[in-house]
């Protein structure tokens, strides 16, 4: 009968994992850039220098012959799609400067003939956005962030009617109020 050789002595050393983990300062989930402070004025910066393209290539198209309505339609088919993706987790974060600039790239936009004058704001059209989420949220038991809500309320009374027949959180800091379940509730 014939026995293998014993096997050599493997030693595992591991590198020190403080040299090779190095500290991210912000994040990018879909597009939308967070950074540690919870801040997205690099994602409103992005977005901001993205429409300058988009602007120079709709006027060309203008000076072309587009039609009016279609310069529209692609406006806000491109800018204000770039504007409101995923506005109802970042707009929370942005600071009331960071929306000032926001909106004016819509007001730029109106002025210049490159939006329809009865465009919605864009503080409009972020609530509309939350609304629609948090209706769909509210009353599809099967929705990923249903499980987020607060527990449901039972009332004896009826004063008035109410969005929701949740409970109400309390607000204890700004990252709280940033959050989308309570800004709804």
């Amino acid at each position: 009968m014939r026995t293998l050789p014993p096997e050599p002595e493997r030693s595992f050393q591991p590198q020190s994992l403080s040299l090779t983990i190095i500290r991210a300062s912000a994040i990018k989930i879909l597009v939308v850039g967070i950074s540690s402070n919870l801040s997205v004025c690099g994602h409103v910066n992005n977005v901001i220098a993205s429409r300058a393209q988009t602007v120079h290539a709709l006027r060309l198209l203008g000076s072309h012959g587009m039609p009016l309505e279609c310069i529209y339609t692609v406006y806000r088919a491109i800018v204000v799609a770039k504007l409101t993706y995923a506005s109802s987790a970042w707009y929370g974060l942005s600071t009331a400067a960071d929306r000032q600039r926001l909106e004016a790239v819509i007001g730029r936009a109106i002025r210049s003939g490159l939006c329809d004058p009865d465009q919605l704001s864009l503080a409009e059209l972020v609530a509309a956005a939350d609304d629609d989420l948090f209706f769909q949220v509210v009353y599809n038991d099967k929705h990923v962030l249903n499980c987020l809500l607060p527990a449901k309320t039972e009332r004896t009374y009826q004063l008035r009617n109410r969005r929701h027949n949740r409970s109400l959180l309390a607000k204890v800091g700004v990252t709280t109020e940033s959050d989308f379940i309570i800004r709804q509730l």
